[in-house]
């Protein structure tokens, strides 16, 4: 089941930081986002906002995101990302992989994929904001399939052999889960974030010392 690979991405986090070709730095940037998305998502969480969301700005910029190359989508969800802005840095995700297989699936122009770092970036990270609230977590990967669902790829779609990517079944998997296995899901996201949480803890104490 899909939700089994949420519940894997502890391990992850120990990848990025046996790269030969990442530096001190770049390392120690990550970790604050992580724990940046940690504390902002505690912090939310507790006076109830954990579901704010622009989503009058998102919906402008990602309508004109519509009319670009899928690399279009990533950089905005890594720009939203290193804001703070969680919420919306995870809809944009969700829409990117759905445009990136529309984008390959009609082979309009060479094969693409997101970089290794930027996915594990985002997959990380904004899991540690988007657990925390499994409410939260649902309403937004909502948002992004029904706003693919609605909204044709527009920088693709005037092609005449243009036909739209049905969404992943992994998706609408994950979704009956957290509606029919709520608390196990419940419990295996919060054991998962807690996990990852000891190991950014870790990693950022260990940073720095480097300093």
């Amino acid at each position: 089941m899909y939700i089994k690979h949420l519940f894997n991405l502890s391990i992850l986090i120990l990848f990025l930081f046996m790269s030969e070709s990442s530096n001190a730095q770049d390392e120690f940037d990550i970790i604050r986002q992580y724990k940046k998305a940690l504390v902002k998502s505690d912090s939310l969480l507790a006076n109830g906002t954990i579901a704010t969301i622009n989503s009058k700005e998102l919906l402008a910029i990602t309508k004109k995101l519509d009319h670009k190359h899928p690399e279009g989508y990533i950089l905005q969800a890594m720009s939203y990302f290193k804001e703070g802005n969680f919420n919306e840095s995870d809809f944009l995700y969700n829409v990117a992989k759905l445009r990136l297989a529309d984008w390959n699936k009609n082979n309009v122009g060479a094969f693409y994929n997101f970089s290794g770092d930027q996915k594990m970036q985002l997959e990380e990270g904004l899991f540690l904001y988007m657990s925390a609230d499994i409410d939260n977590y649902k309403r937004v990967l909502e948002l992004a399939l029904n706003y693919y669902k609605d909204n044709d790829y527009l920088y693709i779609s005037k092609n005449k052999k243009y036909h739209k990517a049905a969404i992943p079944e992994e998706y609408s998997a994950m979704l009956k889960e957290f509606d029919e296995n709520r608390e196990t899901v419940k419990q295996g996201l919060f054991e998962t974030r807690e996990d990852m949480r000891k190991k950014v803890e870790e990693y950022y104490l260990m940073l720095n010392l480097k300093e």
